[in-house]
C-alpha cells in the first residue's frame, strides 16, 4: 500500500514566556470538523470519562516513536 500524500499545513510560532514552540496544524483546525468537548463528549479512555472534562485530552499531546520525535 502506498502512503498518502501529505496534505497538512503547519504554523509555528514560539512563547518567549515559556521558552517553547508551538506547531498546528492548520488544515485540521481550518477544517468542518467540530469537537463535542462540553456538549457530551465522553473522552477517549476505556470507561465514560465525561466527569474529568478532559475530552480528547485525557492522554495530552505524545509521540509515539522515536521517529515520530524526530519529525518534529
Amino acid at each position: 500500500m502506498s502512503r498518502p500524500e501529505e496534505l497538512h499545513e503547519w504554523i509555528s510560532f514560539t512563547d518567549p514566556d515559556a521558552e517553547q514552540t508551538w506547531m498546528i496544524d492548520s488544515t485540521f483546525m481550518l477544517s468542518n470538523w467540530s469537537c463535542i468537548y462540553g456538549s457530551g463528549c465522553k473522552g477517549v479512555l476505556d470507561d465514560d470519562a465525561t466527569k474529568l472534562q478532559q475530552g480528547c485530552c485525557s492522554y495530552g499531546a505524545h509521540f509515539i516513536d522515536k521517529k515520530d520525535l524526530a519529525s518534529v
